[in-house]
């Protein structure tokens, strides 16, 4: 059943409430003019998501997480489309920006009913979100869709607590409109072989060397001991009543859109310098929430050809960030939050290789990059922070290292990427006589498509 498309909210838009809530009802024009706009395609593609990826049952009991910066349109057509393929629906709406004074109850009350309920957590109050964790771990869920768009924190806790009892799709970022692309209309099945093919070909690969045409280069090592995960395979569908009896079980945890292979660095070896245009969007979020760019900026910051991030590593961690305005805040990011983080500095260390497997993320949004469709697409993206792979039964230990932030980076513009095996061989991947053809070719028609919308966008 497709939803209906919902008008205003006339009492929230009174010119009272207009003048004392700003940037709420900002936000509330915004979702009703997606929604209208979106709603039906949308609609389709998570019909797609619930059914191949997720396979909701009739029985399953579902919760809903965003917060302050998530998108309203696609939380709310994401609820919408839950409620005939499930028994119940908890919606948990955290509040974590100073100023978010949304009216929650009144915008969601029509989504509200005998088998939909709604909650609302101040996570700026520290008792509070104890008090919510704690009832997330009493396993009254069987699937889990986290929305969150800020607190990468929080987003990792929810993931450690509900990951012991139920699978969880995190879709931070995601907007009604990027709801609507084929990245999220591939079927697993179809990205499994592309997987497989590229493990076949790196499982051997020792060291990674990056270089451009700008003299710039980046070099890594990886263990032969740590496997490569292809994302294809994650069983989101797997439930914990399918395993009567056993209470020591770790489901499914990531992202969707799905679609990528990746292995954690080894710690320590990374070296050289690389340019940015894209820096993670977790980033851009923090600063908004600390009141230094606005929702406008935070959406230009996120990908820019013109203000490109210059880093450098030495043994396995960045050691240096220059460049011009995007670089200094991204600096006082890492700054703030290498505090936090319980190993010193966890959050410096490059940690993930990932290869996109995604053919459906081919296409990206025009002009407005704020999803995780382009690193899932045909395309190399790296992390530092979080390692992608923390259980010591799949990888050596000395790879992997806890943070609060985990940085994805995707790898734009035209490069070159040669391997050492463990052979002591030297492969190309990209660039002249590179073995990657197949891939290369999608690869170079996606960046092309990058560099011309990026251009367009800052003439």
């Amino acid at each position: 059943m497709i939803p209906e498309t919902k008008p205003a909210h006339p009492a929230l838009t009174s010119p009272i409430y207009v003048q004392e809530n700003g940037w709420s009802i900002q936000r509330i024009l915004k979702a009703d003019a997606d929604y209208s706009q979106f709603v039906i395609p949308a609609h389709n593609s998570i019909e797609k998501i619930y059914t191949h990826t997720l396979k909701l049952r009739q029985d399953d009991k579902l919760i809903f997480i965003a917060d302050s910066a998530s998108d309203l349109a696609a939380f709310r057509v994401m609820i919408e489309t839950s409620k005939n393929k499930v028994k119940s629906v908890d919606i948990y709406y955290l509040k974590d920006f100073h100023n978010d004074d949304l009216p929650v109850d009144d915008y969601f009350a029509d989504l509200t009913d005998e088998k939909t309920s709604l909650f609302i957590i101040d996570t700026l109050d520290d008792q509070i979100k104890a008090e919510f964790y704690r009832k997330l771990s009493e396993r009254q869920y069987d699937v889990g869709i986290n929305m969150m768009n800020g607190s990468y924190d929080i987003r990792t806790k929810i993931g450690e607590i509900a990951g012991s009892y139920m699978p969880v799709a995190e879709m931070p970022g995601i907007q009604i409109k990027t709801l609507t692309q084929p990245v999220f209309h591939t079927n697993p099945e179809d990205m499994k072989p592309i997987g497989d093919r590229l493990i076949s070909i790196l499982k051997d690969v020792k060291t990674f060397h990056f270089t451009d045409f700008l003299g710039n280069e980046l070099s890594f090592e990886v263990n032969a001991t740590d496997p490569w995960i292809n994302e294809a395979n994650n069983g989101f569908a797997l439930r914990r009543k399918d395993f009567k009896g056993s209470e020591n079980l770790q489901f499914v945890v990531d992202n969707l859109p799905m679609g990528e292979i990746y292995k954690n660095v080894r710690l320590g070896t990374a070296c050289g310098r690389w340019l940015f245009p894209q820096i993670d969007m977790d980033v851009w979020q923090w600063a908004q929430r600390m009141g230094m760019i606005n929702e406008q900026q935070k959406k230009q910051m996120f990908i820019d050809f013109a203000d490109q991030v210059l880093i450098t590593f030495h043994n396995g961690k960045i050691v240096d960030v220059a460049g011009g305005i995007r670089p200094e805040i991204f600096k006082k990011y890492l700054q703030e939050h290498a505090k936090k983080d319980e190993t010193p500095q966890a959050i410096l260390y490059l940690t993930e290789i990932a290869f996109g497997i995604n053919i459906g993320g081919l296409i990206p949004e025009t002009g407005e990059e704020t999803t995780l469709g382009g690193e899932k697409a045909l395309i190399i993206h790296l992390a530092w922070g979080n390692a992608p792979v923390q259980d010591i039964n799949l990888t050596n230990p000395r790879n992997i290292i806890q943070s609060d932030s985990h940085l994805d980076q995707e790898l734009r513009g035209l490069f070159n990427l040669d391997v050492t095996l463990y052979n002591g061989k030297r492969l190309t991947l990209f660039g002249i006589g590179g073995i990657l053809d197949g891939y290369s070719t999608e690869f170079l028609r996606y960046q092309q498509q990058i560099l011309d919308i990026n251009t367009n966008h800052h003439k």
